[in-house]
């Protein structure tokens, strides 16, 4: 028999060790996301006889396009279905079942970010489009100090670490011209906690009077990414070296809005996709270059 419901605290166990076994996440992570980020109401699950089965967890976000127009949405996330159940279709009932009930409560759009590239055509099958894309950069120490000799502009760029309250601000107005994700505060605090807890943080970064942000976290010793740097292009050289210097490691992963030129070697990706329903009228074309930034990837 299958029933779907909202989680309860007595189905804690079940779901972390249904992350475990999908996303073959630490448990440190897994256990920080249920300390800072799980909500009761916002978790989903798909049990069957008795047992949970399939999971997703619901954020609360909203889209916005140029200029200021704003279309309530729901980000799904940590969709995983126990490796005994998988083959079922469970997680397209529980995404169905999400679709309906976002709707219904006039949430809009869905919006979800593939663990994988296979699974863009997963989801497409199930009516969802890419909508959302970035530019992603793998970059050397090497290539960064080569930059940095060549600068003059340096030491004119300060990072400071950044309240969530005071960098979700900052955002919303360095994309307000984008079509882009807007985050509540607490979503940003819980990307600054993982900043954190991977001994970086978020900052504003101030360069020649220009003000732009950064979301740095170290993967390990000799890994860092920056999942999300939201400068002018003909800044983020400077900014880059900036984050080189204070956070020194052998590889670094910089992501970017899709639309921006660098000097330096860059992939555009597509990234997160959505689910538009009936009665709102949006196209979302890879034209359009939708920017979702961090989605606790």
């Amino acid at each position: 028999m299958i029933e779907i419901r909202f989680a309860e605290e007595k189905d804690i166990f079940a779901l972390k060790e249904i992350w475990k076994l999908c996303f073959q996440d630490k448990d440190e992570y897994i256990d920080f996301f249920f300390v800072h980020q799980y909500e009761k109401g916002k978790t989903l699950v798909l049990c069957y006889d008795g047992e949970v089965a399939t999971m997703l967890t619901m954020i609360s976000v909203e889209l916005v396009l140029p200029y200021g127009q704003r279309i309530s949405s729901t980000m799904l996330y940590a969709i995983a279905t126990h490796p005994r159940y998988q083959g079922k279709r469970f997680s397209t009932q529980l995404m169905d079942y999400a679709k309906k009930y976002i709707w219904d409560h006039k949430e809009g759009m869905t919006i979800l970010v593939p663990g994988s590239e296979s699974l863009f055509s997963f989801y497409k099958k199930r009516g969802y489009q890419t909508s959302f894309y970035l530019k992603e950069s793998i970059l050397t120490w090497g290539e960064m100090k080569e930059w940095s000799m060549q600068s003059k502009n340096v030491s004119n760029c300060v990072m400071t670490v950044a309240t969530a309250k005071d960098y979700n601000q900052l955002r919303n107005q360095l994309l307000k011209e984008r079509l882009y994700v807007k985050y509540e505060n607490k979503e940003i605090e819980y990307q600054k906690n993982l900043c954190k807890q991977s001994g970086a943080d978020i900052y504003y970064m101030d360069l020649r009077d220009v003000q732009g942000c950064a979301a740095i976290e170290r993967i390990s010793p000799e890994k860092v990414i920056i999942k999300e740097l939201l400068l002018p292009e003909d800044l983020v050289i400077e900014g880059m070296i900036q984050i080189v210097n204070r956070f020194p490691a052998k590889e670094y992963i910089v992501r970017l809005p899709a639309d921006i030129g660098i000097p330096f070697k860059g992939t555009k990706k597509a990234f997160g996709m959505s689910h538009i329903p009936e009665g709102i009228n949006l196209d979302m074309t890879s034209e359009s270059l939708g920017y979702l930034g961090f989605a606790y990837d």
